[in-house]
């Protein structure tokens, strides 16, 4: 008789066999997995998810030039912001900065969350979009002094804001029209 079955013709010894075989293959499956979900994850760890993180490497990271984030930047106390100064590289073309996030060249991109957002949402589909909001983090619409709309404009805007439809706004207009799997998120890492 060869092989890894017990030569022994006991029911007893027969179960003990089947029980650790069961068990055994149930050990090797959870080992596989384990290993597999854990060579993953590191794989997509996100190194950059905020401006501390950022501030700690010394890696260079992208801004629109003549913009409000380069001027934050530029002008900010905020100790983040003044040790990322001169690392700091202005792009006059958000698609030039995205394909430098891309090739490594930059760390990220600090953007609008709008322009973030659909630079995500569109292929090879592999950046991902940090939470932190870089400054106010709001979008503000510039209008001339005394203009007549301004009043209007803001109370639309709350409104809006209140009756809770900016999110189902921002799924239609983003997650609803992307171009990448469904499955994949813009929410937590960076862009890039």
């Amino acid at each position: 008789n060869s092989g890894a079955a017990p030569s022994s013709r006991s029911l007893g010894v027969t179960l003990l066999f089947i029980a650790w075989a069961i068990f055994s293959v149930i050990m090797l499956s959870t080992y596989t997995a384990n290993l597999t979900t854990g060579l993953t994850v590191n794989q997509l760890a996100v190194p950059v998810s905020s401006l501390a993180d950022l501030a700690q490497t010394s890696a260079y990271f992208g801004v629109p030039a003549d913009s409000a984030i380069s001027q934050y930047f530029l002008s900010s106390m905020d100790n983040d912001a003044m040790m990322l100064r001169p690392r700091m590289v202005p792009y006059t073309s958000s698609q030039a900065a995205v394909e430098d996030v891309r090739r490594g060249k930059i760390a990220a991109f600090v953007t609008g969350r709008v322009n973030a957002m659909y630079y995500a949402e569109v292929p090879p589909c592999n950046l991902a979009l940090a939470s932190e909001v870089v400054g106010s983090g709001s979008l503000v619409f510039g209008l001339q002094p005394n203009s007549t709309i301004a009043g209007k404009l803001n109370a639309a805007m709350l409104r809006l804001a209140d009756s809770g439809h900016v999110p189902g706004l921002r799924r239609k207009w983003f997650q609803d029209r992307s171009e990448c799997s469904k499955v994949a998120s813009t929410d937590g890492g960076r862009l890039g």
